[in-house]
């Protein structure tokens, strides 16, 4: 089980973590008042079990959630009749949304805390809707109680939010630093708290996360992970069976092609995909009002995530949940406006939902096959 879901002694709980200060508590109100349900009516209840069947609930709950706030986003783009339905496919058919959105894992919880921040810098960029902020306070707190590098993004979406508001850069600047320190003091502050109060002062180190910066490969490898991941994050081309060890048992792993060396096709693709978004964050500033700051929103997450992953972890496709809404949304702004480009950014829409619902569906055939379920008959 991943963290948040899993038993305390594999998600570490009696330590502070720095990395995640709140997920191993999110859901933990969820899962006692559902335990206290089942023991009323006298059912046994495994903790373990009740977790994972919780987490197969609330992880696709969530990821539909964040999918119909991602319609709406389109929506408020102006965004009708094809090119809306082709987004949407595409959105619900992209891989990593497919992948992550089927296990109970914390990436697709940042997904849709991205989705939630879009939506909001959207409202106020252009609806000009004001929003409280105890909102702010409280989005940042989630976001970076799932992963304190998510204070960040929140850091990103109020700065342009305020800035569609006729702040100066300045202003915006300050402003947008005070919500994201505010969210990321509180939520660590809180898990350490928890962590103290529960299971005492830790006796040992916390798990570390630094050994994972600098990967030993050239900053050109790098650069060709990313954009691979950025590709397969909508359609992967070849995913690879192998195996490895983890706390000195070996596992069956199921890697995607830029996990090792993405193959040109894969690097062409996401080369393609990174084109596409450009081209719509250039449509959606010139066609859609205050859409200069959505798209200039979501440029700046790109490339926080770009920059990043470009020297910590060494798998780029792991953390494709982070950027994923973002580059939605700029892929979105081809499709905007009422002019002679829209019949071309129907045909684009159409070629990569093709490529989504294909190269996604023919990967979910090839993981069965290799963990030898149906898929191994077709």
């Amino acid at each position: 089980m991943a963290n948040g879901w899993g038993s305390i002694e594999s998600l570490h709980w009696a330590l502070p973590d720095s990395v995640h200060p709140l997920l191993a508590y999110l859901f933990s109100p969820v899962l006692r008042v559902v335990a206290s349900v089942l023991r009323l009516f006298g059912t046994p209840v495994d903790a373990l079990v009740l977790r994972g069947a919780l987490a197969l609930l609330v992880v696709p709950t969530l990821c539909s959630a964040g999918a119909v706030l991602m319609m709406r986003l389109f929506v408020q783009l102006g965004i009708v009749g094809f090119p809306l339905f082709a987004l949407n496919a595409i959105n619900l058919f992209a891989f990593s949304n497919m992948i992550f959105g089927s296990i109970p894992d914390h990436f697709a919880l940042t997904r849709v805390i991205c989705v939630v921040l879009l939506s909001i810098t959207a409202s106020v960029a252009i609806n000009r809707r004001g929003v409280r902020e105890w909102t702010w306070i409280l989005l940042a707190t989630l976001a970076s109680g799932v992963t304190v590098t998510n204070a960040a993004f929140i850091a990103v979406g109020r700065f342009f939010a305020d800035l569609s508001q006729g702040q100066s850069f300045a202003s915006a600047a300050l402003v947008a630093a005070k919500t994201s320190a505010a969210g990321l003091a509180i939520s660590v502050g809180l898990g350490s708290s928890i962590a103290v109060y529960r299971y005492g002062v830790p006796q040992g180190p916390s798990p570390s996360h630094i050994s994972q910066f600098a990967p030993n490969e050239s900053q050109a490898q790098r650069v060709q992970k990313m954009v691979g991941a950025i590709g397969e994050s909508f359609a992967p081309q070849k995913l690879i069976d192998g195996r490895s060890a983890i706390k000195g048992k070996e596992i069956r792993t199921i890697m995607v092609e830029s996990a090792a060396h993405p193959s040109v096709r894969t690097w062409f693709l996401g080369g393609f995909v990174i084109m596409v978004a450009l081209v719509g964050a250039h449509r959606m500033s010139r066609n859609v009002a205050g859409g200069v700051y959505v798209a200039l929103s979501c440029l700046a997450m790109m490339a926080l995530n770009f920059g990043l992953h470009l020297f910590w972890g060494g798998t780029p496709f792991l953390y494709s949940q982070h950027w994923i809404a973002s580059h939605m949304l700029l892929i979105a702004g081809i499709a905007t406006g009422h002019d002679r480009w829209n019949r071309w950014a129907s045909l684009v829409l159409a070629f990569l939902m093709m490529l989504s619902v294909y190269f996604s569906a023919q990967s979910w055939f090839s993981i069965y096959a290799m963990m030898g379920g149906i898929g191994s008959i077709l």
